[in-house]
C-alpha cells in the first residue's frame, strides 16, 4: 500500500459519498481473510428497516417483494411500536437499553430504510435511529414518505414503487 498509485486510488474511493468501502490486509492468513470478507458481504446483503407500527404491513409487502428477487438477503429493524414507556421526557433504563440494542442490530446493515409515516418523528426513537445510522461509515439512507391513506390502501403499485426506489439505490 506504500505505491502512490494505491494511495491515490484509495483517496479515490474514498472521496464518494455513501461508498462501502473495506480494508483487507492480504498478508493475513487465508482463513482470517475469509472470515472478515464473510462478515462484509453478509452486512452487503442485509437492509435495515427503521419505522414505527404505523409502517410495519408496508414494510411486510416490501420485504415480501424482495425477497422474490432474492432469497438470500437478510433485515434487521427498528421499530417505535409505542409500549416504551416516556415520563416528561425520559423513560427507565430497561427502555432506555432496549431501545439501544435495537439501534445496534442496524450495525448489521449497509442499506438503512427509513418508512416515514406521520408518527415517525413524533416521539423521537426513530429519528434517534436514523441519526445513529447516519453516523455510521459504509451505511446508506435512503427515506421513504409514506401517506395515511397509502397504508389504509395498500395499492400495489406503491408497494412497487418503493421495491424499485430500493433496486435503484442498492444492488441486491
Amino acid at each position: 500500500m506504500e505505491s502512490e498509485y494505491v494511495q491515490w486510488e484509495l483517496s479515490q474511493v474514498k472521496a464518494v459519498k455513501g461508498a462501502i468501502f473495506k480494508e483487507i490486509n492480504l498478508e493475513n492468513p487465508s482463513n482470517l481473510i475469509n472470515d472478515e470478507l464473510s462478515v462484509w458481504t453478509d452486512c452487503l446483503k442485509t437492509i435495515g428497516f427503521i419505522g414505527t407500527w404505523k409502517s410495519r404491513i408496508i414494510r411486510n409487502r416490501i420485504i415480501e417483494k424482495l425477497i422474490e428477487d432474492d432469497p438470500n438477503i437478510h433485515f434487521v429493524f427498528f421499530e417505535d411500536d409505542e409500549r416504551i414507556p416516556v415520563w416528561n421526557g425520559s423513560m427507565p433504563q430497561g427502555a432506555l437499553d432496549y431501545i439501544n440494542h435495537q439501534i445496534s442490530e442496524l450495525n448489521h446493515a449497509s442499506l438503512i430504510i427509513g418508512l416515514k409515516t406521520s408518527d415517525y418523528e413524533m416521539r423521537g426513537f426513530c429519528s434517534r435511529a436514523e441519526y445513529y445510522a447516519a453516523q455510521k461509515g459504509g451505511m446508506r439512507f435512503l427515506s421513504v414518505d409514506i401517506p395515511d391513506y397509502e397504508i389504509a390502501c395498500l395499492h400495489g403499485d406503491f408497494i412497487s414503487t418503493v421495491v424499485g426506489y430500493i433496486h435503484a439505490n442498492y444492488y441486491v
